[in-house]
């Protein structure tokens, strides 16, 4: 007995030292609310969804962000239908970007194309007087498709007088309204060119011809308008030598008036009373009068000679001028209840949008008969894409 004593002892002494040792410790967990089996089994599949739940959410958040910023920073046109919806006007023509290089290749398999003499100066560009110098050229098939749709559209109407205008300055409308002039005259249409830019004239420099008188000298009535008007024997003993032409045709149908002597108040002389009055005589002797004028957001002249004239053609040069700017060109002549009767399109290049690649087409079977044919859709595609990736970098480098 006394040794099971002695073991029962020696136990609770031990059990006694365990129960001191484990009131020693810490607890660092306590339970708050014991846990409750679900009623249902739980989907591990959620939490994904909810991520791209967002993803999603925020991809198309930032990608209308990034469209917005593009499409405000970006205001030039993409296609046709995009200006004639913006400005609720026609496109009447559409003239491709005129290539010196080209058009000289054109020009020397041509035999009836003129060639200027030599010991005289030259014309200022290929462009200036496409219609003579290189006449099967692609550019000139355009300006003629664009004497074919003034034909019907502005002159079966009654519509004698046009004036060609553009939003700001460099965008051709000198080059556009001349070829224009050279197409009519080569229809058989007895055409007056008129040069209503008194402040920056340039019309006289393409034929090679003298300053004055002009315009403003017939508005003053120091010239009769009959005297101020320059002819096929005007060219030929002017600066260039236009003898070659003499046998070109329709040259003899083509009358031009320069700007005339230089003047300080030229906005009061073209609303003057005597404006009128030789715009009046002159339409009762010509088939077609052409006017070629200042740019519209520049100065005065244009809305008040919008108001005189037939009808108004806003040329713009496709990517060179942003849509805002044509817009108020249109509505500063809107105001003076000017007929717009439509726009020209000038210098387009088919790298402008992918809607022009097939320029290259007609180019290399109507004209440009050595340019490569078209690049096939996905090489057009890739070099869409580049464009927009450049836009994108210079956004937001």
């Amino acid at each position: 007995m006394s040794a099971n004593e002695k073991l029962y002892t020696e136990l609770a002494s031990k059990y006694q030292e365990v129960l001191i040792k484990n009131a020693e410790q810490i607890e660092e967990v306590s339970i708050i609310q014991p846990a409750l089996a679900p009623g249902t089994p739980i989907d591990t599949t959620s939490p994904f969804s909810a991520v791209i739940f967002l993803a999603v959410l925020m991809g198309v958040v930032l990608g209308s962000v990034l469209a917005f910023i593009v499409e405000t920073v970006d205001t030039s046109f993409g296609a046709i239908e995009d200006i004639e919806s913006f400005l609720n006007l026609p496109v009447l023509g559409v003239i491709a970007h005129i290539d010196r290089a080209v058009v000289e290749t054109s020009r020397k398999g041509e035999e009836s194309a003129p060639t200027l003499g030599a010991g005289k100066e030259q014309p200022p560009g290929w462009e200036r007087l496409l219609l003579l110098l290189a006449p099967t050229a692609f550019p000139s098939e355009n300006f003629r498709a664009l004497r074919t749709n003034l034909d019907f559209s502005c002159l079966e109407k009654g519509t004698k007088t046009l004036l060609f205008t553009s939003s700001s300055d460099g965008e051709g409308k000198s080059t556009v309204v001349t070829n224009t002039a050279l197409a009519f005259a080569q229809a058989g249409k007895r055409t007056l060119l008129i040069d209503a830019d008194l402040r920056k004239s340039d019309l006289h420099r393409v034929f090679g011809l003298e300053h004055s008188p002009g315009l403003s000298d017939v508005i003053l009535g120091n010239t009769p308008w009959q005297q101020a008007i320059r002819t096929i024997t005007d060219l030929v003993v002017g600066k260039y030598n236009f003898e070659k032409f003499l046998f070109a045709p329709g040259m003899d149908q083509l009358h031009i008036m320069a700007a005339g002597t230089t003047v300080s108040h030229p906005v009061e002389l073209l609303d003057s009373r005597r404006a009128a009055e030789f715009l009046a005589e002159v339409r009762e002797q010509y088939d077609v009068i052409l006017v070629d004028s200042p740019p519209v957001l520049a100065v005065a002249d244009t809305v008040i000679l919008g108001s005189k004239l037939d009808g108004v053609i806003i040329v713009y040069e496709f990517g060179r001028v942003g849509r805002r700017a044509l817009q108020h060109a249109k509505t500063q002549l809107d105001n003076v209840q000017a007929h717009l009767y439509g726009v020209v399109i000038n210098n387009l290049q088919a790298e402008a949008s992918p809607d022009f690649h097939d320029i290259h087409y007609y180019k290399s079977k109507y004209g440009y008969r050595y340019e490569p044919l078209p690049a096939s859709p996905r090489k057009a595609s890739l070099a869409s894409g580049r464009q927009w990736a450049a836009r994108f970098w210079q956004l937001f480098s």
